[in-house]
C-alpha cells in the first residue's frame, strides 16, 4: 500500500503510526536537547510497548499498574496495580515531593 513505509504499533487500546526509526525515546532526546536537560535527570512513566524506547532513554522509568507485563519488566519501578494512568503519576509526584521535604 502507499502506507507501507510507516511503522504501526498496536497497544490494545490505541494504534500508533510513526515514521520508521521515530519513537518516544528519540522524541524525548530531541526535546531535551533543545531544553538543555540531561535525559538521566528525567523520569518516564508508561504502560505499553511503545514506551520501552523512552524507558531506555530516561534516568528512571516507572510502569503504571495496568502496564503490559513486558513494560513492567523493563521498568525501574512498578506502581501498585490500583494506580493506573494519571493516578500513578500523581502518586509518583507526591512521593518525590515527600522525599524533598
Amino acid at each position: 500500500s502507499e502506507w507501507s513505509d510507516l511503522e504501526v504499533v498496536r497497544t490494545g487500546f490505541a494504534i500508533h503510526i510513526n515514521e520508521p526509526g521515530l519513537d518516544k525515546g528519540r522524541g524525548i532526546l530531541f526535546a531535551l536537547e533543545k531544553l538543555g536537560i540531561n535525559p538521566e535527570d528525567c523520569i518516564g512513566v508508561g504502560d505499553s510497548p511503545n514506551d520501552l524506547p523512552m524507558f531506555k532513554t530516561v534516568g528512571w522509568s516507572v510502569a503504571v499498574g495496568s502496564a503490559f507485563p513486558e513494560v513492567k519488566n523493563a521498568a525501574d519501578a512498578v506502581a501498585d496495580d490500583s494506580l493506573v494512568g494519571g493516578n500513578a503519576v500523581i502518586a509518583l509526584i507526591e512521593e518525590i515531593l515527600a522525599i524533598q521535604e
